[in-house]
């Protein structure tokens, strides 16, 4: 019986890494059955315990379910009826999700997969910069109708090896550095050679993928690690450390002229007034708003707005690539209703999580699947800004699997009288 619910914990694992992957690959095809099942297993094998074991995780479900019913009220009234109904199935799995009870084991699996899909695709970002006509034709396997998209990225000094795309690729090699440093906690506060040389391939492979924004969350999410972390009398070792990723990079950068290409964007940007060309959404955004400011729209109902009432045209054809700010598309969608239950359950998720994170005694697997979920919380959070996360389905489910980490870590934490807050 032991060895069966381990098997069918390691089902459940392997479908969260393939969503998490899922990216523009042959994945996305079965993403719709793939969140469909995640929300039957986690009917199944749910603890409902763990959304009542103490206040915190309380306030949070209540949040999150008083933001599920403005999504069901914001959605009737909606521009795009349809547009928006597609959305709630994401929310309300999401949900469910946060009833699934992690056991030590199945922590383990699930980052040693991550693990072992970031190095896949970093290893193929870095083969396609000496070998692009390979990925090109691998490409047609793994990710199929990319090769136009992969090409035109090659073309510009952007390399994204088999993710499909280059934010997805810098997407993925962020997920990879937060994983690796999971293992500082689930190593009793020490890094194997082997993870600081991943960290700096995931970096490297970032910076070939030309994406400013996350480049400058895997600093964030270091700096985040490094303050949280116990690094006591190693302050030298950190210091010592970082320069030795600084000279790593300029090295690079000389050595790998495809990288320096990060740094053009870099310059490009602090010329570039118009926030990388997104103003002009983020403008029609505010309008919506005004015209519907207390419950907006209606979620996802951005580009059907614009593309009304605007006409934008990119490449050929009208605009359908959202507004690439979570937070200005969420003003104008849902309202002032809406921005703010979602950014509070966002807000209290994290603050909460990093209370809990310097508040509690935990063995180190919990430790470090709390900090796992940290890191995926500040990953949305803050790519939010430039990025599409809340429209991706697979990026949004992500992180509300964040949260069910947390509420496991929680429950966990006060069942075992672990917790000092």
């Amino acid at each position: 019986m032991v060895s069966l619910k381990i098997q069918k914990r390691s089902v459940l694992v392997l479908i969260l890494t393939l969503i998490l992957f899922s990216g523009n690959t042959i994945i996305i095809g079965y993403l719709t059955p793939l969140l469909y099942l995640v929300g039957f297993f986690s009917f199944i094998w749910g603890d409902r315990k763990q959304i009542r074991s103490n206040k915190y995780t309380s306030r949070i479900i209540g949040i999150y379910l008083a933001w599920l019913i403005f999504l069901i009220i914001n959605t009737v009234q909606s521009y795009d009826f349809s547009a928006s109904k597609s959305m709630i199935p994401v929310f309300i799995i999401g949900g469910a999700f946060c009833l699934f009870s992690w056991k030590e084991t199945t922590v383990y699996t699930y980052i040693n997969m991550i693990r072992f899909f970031c190095l896949f695709f970093a290893v193929s970002i870095l083969v396609e910069v000496i070998a692009p006509n390979f990925i090109l034709a691998v490409s047609n396997v793994i990710a199929p109708g990319r090769s136009s998209v992969i090409q035109n990225e090659i073309s510009r000094g952007i390399y994204s090896g088999l993710t499909g795309e280059k934010a997805k690729a810098a997407y993925t090699m962020v997920i990879g550095i937060c994983a690796e440093l999971s293992f500082f906690v689930f190593n009793d506060k020490k890094l194997n050679k082997s993870n600081y040389l991943l960290i700096l391939l995931y970096f490297l492979a970032t910076m070939l993928t030309s994406k400013r924004m996350l480049c400058v969350i895997i600093l964030l999410e270091i700096g985040v690690a490094l303050k949280l972390f116990d690094f006591k009398g190693k302050s030298v070792k950190i210091i010592l450390g970082g320069a030795i990723a600084l000279v790593a990079v300029f090295v690079i950068t000389i050595t790998i002229p495809q990288t320096s290409n990060i740094v053009d964007r870099f310059m490009e940007a602090s010329e570039d007034t118009s926030a990388g060309g997104r103003l002009m959404f983020w403008n029609y955004c505010i309008e919506m708003f005004k015209d519907k400011p207390i419950i907006g729209y209606g979620i996802n109902t951005f580009n059907k707005a614009f593309s009304d009432n605007v006409g934008y045209v990119y490449q050929g054809s009208r605009w359908n690539m959202y507004a690439h700010s979570m937070y200005y598309e969420l003003l104008g969608e849902t309202g002032i209703v809406g921005i703010v239950l979602f950014g509070f359950f966002m807000l209290y998720s994290l603050v909460y999580s990093l209370r809990l994170f310097r508040n509690s005694c935990l063995s180190n697997v919990w430790k470090g699947l709390l900090w796992f979920s940290i890191s995926l919380q500040i990953l949305f959070i803050v790519y939010g800004y430039s990025g599409n996360v809340l429209y991706d389905k697979a990026q949004l489910f992500t992180y509300l699997s964040s949260i069910s980490m947390l509420i496991a870590v929680s429950y966990h934490a006060f069942n075992e009288k672990e917790i000092l807050i």
